[in-house]
């Protein structure tokens, strides 16, 4: 640990707790918007433990593609580098190793070009009355289509170690 006072003690902060009932301390890092290699995300991690950060929110999608290959549903716009579920599973470990949660995050609703940039999706972009596409990239919530792809999603992630690990996913 570095001699300088943990950014928790500078801040004072006290909001939420992770996982293990500890307060949560963290960063978040917009691995869909802005992919990394998985060397600068151990990077991310170390910096954690070295500051006593105990929480790492990595979100997974967003506009700009998916960090993620999903293969529940592999049609989505998706990074040239985006991780393999192993991957994460060895970033989640890795996190572990040095007492860094890793907490995912997916857009969902709003912020889903990663979907509906898809040919395959386009049609659940949500548009306003004229048909133009609203500057929000929403997909259509109420759609049951919109709905049966988050389910298939949304368990995809939470059956990564990712969230198995953190027990959360935002």
């Amino acid at each position: 640990m570095h001699p300088k006072l943990s950014l928790a003690q500078a801040a004072g902060s006290d909001a939420g707790k992770s996982a293990a009932g500890k307060k949560m301390r963290g960063l978040m890092v917009d691995a869909g918007r802005v992919p990394e290699t998985m060397n600068y995300y151990k990077r991310v991690i170390e910096f954690c433990a070295d500051w006593e950060l105990n929480t790492l929110q990595f979100r997974l999608a967003d506009d700009q593609g998916s960090a993620m290959r999903f293969t529940s549903v592999p049609d989505l716009v998706t990074h040239e580098n985006a991780f393999t579920a192993d991957q994460l599973k060895t970033l989640v470990e890795y996190g572990q190793q040095h007492g860094v949660e890793l907490l995912p995050e997916l857009e969902s609703f709003g912020h889903t070009g990663y979907i509906t940039r898809s040919p395959k999706y386009a049609h659940l972009l949500d548009r306003d009355s004229t048909g133009d596409s609203v500057e929000f990239t929403g997909i259509i919530p109420v759609d049951p289509e919109s709905l049966q792809l988050f389910q298939k999603l949304y368990r995809e992630v939470s059956g990564l170690p990712i969230c198995v690990s953190s027990r959360r996913l935002r």
